[in-house]
Order: structure tokens, then C-alpha cells, then sequence
């Protein structure tokens, strides 16, 4: 919040450190790009990105390694972050950012059937090459069998991922924010999330279409269905919260929820994730907004 030239130093050398650290990149590298965004605007937060993806590319090169690492960087986390950072700036609305996440999962979804036709048989040839690199060939043709039944969910796992990293980023970012400038802000807008009801129609047609017809289209349509999925549990566990609140129960509830997220992932998302879906049906908790301090006014300060 100093100035750009402050921002576009730490972010750069964040960018870096993440390229070692592949699971926080998203954390690393984007929760301060949704910082920038949600406080000082658009036009700052792409003069920003601009600034550190031309210090990231120098130093690679500078260190013979790949440039197209910080091309990846920015538009793989930057920009996705940059986005759906602005949607939420401009909505006030952390269930429209939500939203605009599974935009971009679906966009993923659309790009790689468009890119490889035969998605399934992309995801058989990189993993069996990956366990074949890795494995004796007797132990690669043991597992073989485990991994031909994950590839026909490989590529939802891969947009559901992509997802749940942006959306978990922006909300940090929302949380620095609010910590920072209006205490108190980012808790009354999280338990007010909520998915558009009308998301259900395409949910309910999408879910017939599968259970009645073998089309071409079947694996798309079950990759975008496997994502919306991954879209209502931020909607449940945002209900978790305000039944917590309500309720005024113990917080041991919500230790007890993110327990289960992280330790029996499939079970509790489909679990939480028909608690979203329940709560679009007949909206299982009240949600009242605290109108939100001024804090999304742009800061021109350097």
C-alpha cells in the first residue's frame, strides 16, 4: 500500500520464492495482487502486474531459466486473481466473486476439450507417463489400474482446483483488507455469501442430461458439474458460519467442519455442498448484510 514500486518489489520477489513453493504459489503470489486490487483499483493493480512481470522475467533470464515461468505467473494467477478481485470490489458480493471463479473453471473446461478433443486420453498418457518415470515398470503396471480410475475425473479435479485456489486467494486478500482498513468487514460479507438461485437450473438440467442420455457432450457436462459442485461448498460453509452465529454455538463446530474438508475431502465436500444447495432451495439462515465501511475507495497515494 506504500506505492507501486514497493508493491511491484515484494510481489516480484514473492513470485519467486513461490516457484519453489508450488502449493502456496496462489497465496504467495496472488493474495497481494487481490490486496492491491480491492483497495487501490483496477488501473493500479495492472500497472503493478505489468511492473512485476517484467522484473520476474529479468531475473530469470538473468538466472537462465525459463521466462515463460513468469508468463504462466501472470496469467494463470495474476490475472484470474486481478479479475474476480475486481468483480467483488465492484459487487460488494462475495457470492458473485464466487461466481466469477467458476467462470473461469468452466472457460479451463471449454479450452482444454477445444485443445485435445480427447481429454481423458491426455490425462491417461501424462499420468501413466509421470508413475512410468517414477515407478519400476512392475510397480507402474500395478497402479495403472488405480489411475485409469481417476483419469475420467482428472480434468474437473484440475478446473475444481484452479477454482478453489482463486476463490481462497481473493478471500485472503478481502480478509487483509479488511483487517487492515474496516475490522469486522470481511466476517458480516462472508456469512452473507450466496450463489445465485438460478444456478440450479443448469445444475438440475445438467444432472438430467447425464442420468438420461450417453452423448459426446457427457464428459463436459459432467467435468462443469463436478465444478458447480466445488462452487456450493464456499456457499455451505458460509451457511456453516452463520448458523454458528446465530446460534451463538461453539466454535468447535466450525474446527469439527474444516476438519472434515481437509481429512475425508470427498465425503464432507458433497456433504457441505448439499448444505449450499439446501440453503438456495429454502434458505436455511437469515443473511444480514452490515452495510460495508467505505473501504473500497481508490487510495492514489504513492
Amino acid at each position: 500500500m506504500s506505492g507501486r514500486l514497493q508493491a511491484v518489489f515484494s510481489i516480484s520477489l514473492l513470485s519467486l520464492v513461490a516457484m519453489f513453493i508450488t502449493p502456496m504459489a496462489y497465496l504467495l503470489s496472488g493474495t497481494p495482487i487481490g490486496l492491491i486490487s480491492l483497495r487501490r483499483g483496477p488501473l493500479i493493480a495492472m500497472q503493478v502486474m505489468l511492473g512485476c512481470l517484467l522484473v520476474v522475467l529479468v531475473l530469470l533470464l538473468l538466472a537462465g531459466l525459463t521466462p515463460g515461468i513468469a508468463i504462466a505467473f501472470a496469467l494463470g494467477i495474476w490475472l484470474p486473481v486481478w479479475f474476480c478481485s475486481m468483480v467483488l470490489r465492484s459487487t460488494q458480493s462475495q457470492g458473485i466473486m464466487i461466481l466469477s471463479t467458476g467462470m473461469i473453471g468452466l472457460i479451463y473446461v471449454l479450452v482444454t476439450y477445444a485443445m485435445f478433443g480427447d481429454v481423458q486420453a491426455m490425462w491417461r498418457n501424462v499420468l501413466f507417463a509421470l508413475i512410468e518415470n517414477a515407478m519400476t515398470t512392475a510397480r507402474a503396471d500395478q497402479v495403472k489400474p488405480v489411475i485409469e480410475q481417476l483419469v475420467p475425473y482428472m480434468n474437473a479435479a484440475m478446473a475444481s482446483g484452479l477454482v478453489t485456489s482463486i476463490a481462497l486467494t481473493v478471500m485472503l486478500a478481502r480478509w487483509w483488507q479488511s483487517w487492515v482498513f474496516n475490522p469486522g468487514g470481511f466476517r458480516q460479507e462472508f456469512i452473507a455469501l450466496r450463489l445465485p438461485r438460478g444456478l440450479l437450473v443448469p445444475v438440475a438440467a445438467g444432472t438430467a442430461l447425464i442420468l438420461a442420455t450417453d452423448t459426446a457432450i457427457e464428459p463436459i457436462v459432467r467435468d462443469v458439474l463436478i465444478l458447480t459442485l466445488f462452487l456450493y461448498v464456499f456457499h455451505g460453509v458460509s451457511v456453516v458460519h452463520g448458523i454458528v452465529a446465530v446460534r451463538r454455538a461453539s466454535r468447535w463446530w466450525l474446527f469439527a467442519m474444516y476438519f472434515a474438508l481437509v481429512f475425508f475431502s470427498l465425503q464432507a465436500v458433497l456433504f457441505v455442498a448439499c448444505i449450499g444447495i439446501s440453503d438456495s432451495l429454502f434458505r436455511l439462515t437469515p443473511v444480514a448484510i452490515k452495510p460495508p465501511d467505505d473501504d473500497n475507495t481508490p487510495d492514489d497515494r504513492d
